[in-house]
């Protein structure tokens, strides 16, 4: 009979797996070698997703915002922050920050069409930020400068439901760890 913890680490491991594999068929196609080097990073700078119930992303993010003086909450749409941020998850954004972005950190910024565009940073230039999405195969056409960013993503929250890569759901549950106190050791590059 298997104990409660053992199932757990087994349902944890087949996640680990089937999420390897979605993420090789989903890159496949693209430049795989920056898709992996924006995606690796991402999860060394960004909020991963905390997992809610499903529907109730938004009410976690809001509720998180409400903690944060100068942030708030939006619920995402599209797809060019997959496989992390997917369609439906809920961002927590802290207005400003400019002076404070390095690379691998997720902003939110207003494009010149006035539309808001959640992406991560990845380079510093004179004239502003590079931005890209994880899921795009470019970077973005517009800069990210002082005046069009609108802020830093500080936490996410999404569904129970969906895949993540190895790398992403391993890094999420070493969080759910540390947050539950587990005592962690690094184990270096």
């Amino acid at each position: 009979m298997k104990t409660a913890t053992a199932t757990r680490r087994n349902a944890f491991r087949a996640l680990v797996s089937g999420a390897a594999l979605l993420a090789v068929l989903f890159t496949s196609g693209c430049n795989t070698a920056s898709t992996q080097s924006n995606l690796t990073l991402f999860v060394e700078n960004a909020p991963l997703p905390t997992l809610v119930a499903r529907g109730g992303e938004l009410t976690a993010a809001q509720a998180e915002a409400r903690r944060h003086r100068g942030s708030f909450a939006v619920l995402g749409e599209g797809s060019s922050m997959e496989p992390v941020y997917v369609a439906g998850t809920a961002l927590v954004i802290r207005a400003g920050g400019y002076q404070t972005l390095r690379p691998g950190m997720p902003v939110v910024y207003a494009n010149t069409r006035g539309v808001s565009v959640a992406h991560m940073v990845v380079e510093q230039t004179n004239y502003g930020w590079v931005a890209v999405g994880l899921n795009n195969e470019s970077h973005d056409s517009e800069l990210v400068t002082a005046d069009n960013l609108v802020g830093v993503i500080t936490h996410a929250f999404a569904s129970q439901t969906g895949s993540l890569p190895q790398e992403v759901a391993a890094r999420m549950a070493l969080n759910d760890q540390i947050r539950r106190g587990a005592k962690v050791a690094s184990l270096g590059r």
